[in-house]
Order: C-alpha cells, then structure tokens, then sequence
C-alpha cells in the first residue's frame, strides 16, 4: 500500500484522498496464485527509468523470492509492471 503527504509527519492519503488512518491505502503490488506475499519493496530511481524491487513467496515451495519490476509514475503515484505479483499488467 503506497500513500503520500505534504508533510513527513502527515497525514498520509491513497490517490483518492482516503487518509491511510481510515483504512486509505493505495495498492502498489498484490498476490497471485503463483506468488504471495509480497513486500518488502525498495526503490531504485533512474535517469533510464525507475525499478521496484521487493520479495514474494512462491506458492508451491513457500520459498521466497527476488522480484523485479519496472516503475511508472502517474500523476505522481507509482504503477509496477508487475503490479500482481510475477505477472505482467
């Protein structure tokens, strides 16, 4: 769940204004039936475009996995190729 602010210290709201305190959130990545879990997403912002990486469990072994994904901003909130886990949008 990704939300922004004006202010470090708050208040955070998802992209359509819900402040994250009432249950706002805006959601970057999601399960899939091959890959749970997902989390633990890092930035890397670059002049040839931005990447996401972050980890998810494989459904089958349970083990966890290193995901990578291309980064997009629009309107100032970020989209991942992946958005559901391991599969392409």
């Amino acid at each position: 769940m990704v939300g922004r602010s004006r202010q470090v210290s708050g208040p955070y709201v998802d992209a359509d204004g819900k402040p994250m305190l009432k249950g706002g959130g805006t959601q970057l990545l999601k399960p899939n039936s091959r890959w749970i879990g997902p989390g633990g997403e890092s930035v890397l912002l670059r002049p040839e475009g931005d990447i996401l990486v972050f980890h998810a469990y494989d459904a089958i072994t349970g083990k966890p996995a290193l995901q990578i994904s291309t980064l997009t901003w629009e309107n100032g909130w970020p989209h991942a190729a992946l958005g559901t886990a391991g599969e392409s949008k």
